[in-house]
């Protein structure tokens, strides 16, 4: 799925470049080394929270896309939960 950048910060191809290079081109969840210079293989980045303008380095991963896709709908749920949580919040239910 293409990303929409107006969900990501303006520096967000820096940030994941970064993050990429930290992590050796490797995947993080399973190890698997990534060259950028070769088609067919794409390092991505994911949020753990699901929150694309989220860029601290604790919510970064650098993911392979099979990673990448097996990863994403935990963290939409997560994200999705905090959207109705500040919905709620907003409407004055709070709960504990």
């Amino acid at each position: 799925m293409p990303i929409d950048p107006k969900k990501y910060p303006p520096d967000w191809p820096e940030i994941a470049e970064a993050k990429k290079e930290a992590a050796g081109w490797r995947c993080e969840r399973c190890k698997v080394r990534h060259n950028p210079a070769v088609p067919g293989h794409t390092l991505t980045v994911h949020h753990r929270d699901g929150d694309p303008m989220n860029c601290s380095p604790e919510n970064l991963l650098a993911a392979c896309q099979r990673c990448h896709l097996k990863l994403e709908p935990a963290a939409r749920r997560q994200r999705n939960r905090r959207i109705v949580e500040k919905e709620q919040i907003t409407m004055g239910f709070v709960h504990g």
